[in-house]
């Protein structure tokens, strides 16, 4: 029912990714949907590593705590191909170093990243598993969980096969 007021929080993460509002705006969505948190890519335009400063990080930490939302997770800004495109990767990698520091400084626990379309055949020397080992290791030292995403299309276990390979 409309009429009925909220009492407990949804227990998930709005994605402010395709939300039509600034990001205050997106904040009072998710706290009049009722949302526990809240979720965003790295190069949301006013949510990026390089604009969120340690006075900006202060302000947006106060403007979720008065609305009772924390940042569940960050994903980082990475092109489609992820990992697996060697004219991409270092910017994927740079993408993906400062989203974790970011994490870390707002107490973000997951980060997920794009690693792109990796295969067996595509990966031997291109650099892609070494640079998702030592992302993962980056973040696993910060105390951050990365969670790898695939493109669509391949099989469940490709991404497992590459990376113990």
């Amino acid at each position: 029912d409309a009429g009925m007021a909220r009492h407990d929080p949804i227990p998930a993460a709005l994605s402010l990714d395709g939300l039509s509002v600034d990001a205050r705006g997106a904040f009072e969505l998710a706290a009049d949907a009722g949302y526990r948190g809240i979720a965003f890519a790295t190069n949301h335009p006013e949510l990026t590593p390089v604009n969120l400063g340690e006075s900006a990080r202060r302000h947006l930490r106060k403007l979720l705590d008065t609305r009772h939302l924390t940042i569940d997770a960050l994903r980082v800004a990475a092109p489609r191909a992820g990992l697996s495109d060697p004219a991409t990767i270092d910017r994927t990698v740079d993408n993906a170093r400062a989203a974790i520091q970011l994490a870390h400084e707002l107490h973000v626990t997951t980060v997920a990243l794009n690693v792109g379309p990796l295969s067996v055949e595509n990966s031997g020397g291109s650099g892609a598993v070494a640079a998702l080992r030592e992302l993962a290791e980056r973040a696993d030292a910060a105390g951050i969980t990365l969670t790898a995403l695939q493109a669509l299309g391949l099989e469940d276990a490709a991404l497992a096969r590459v990376i113990t390979r």
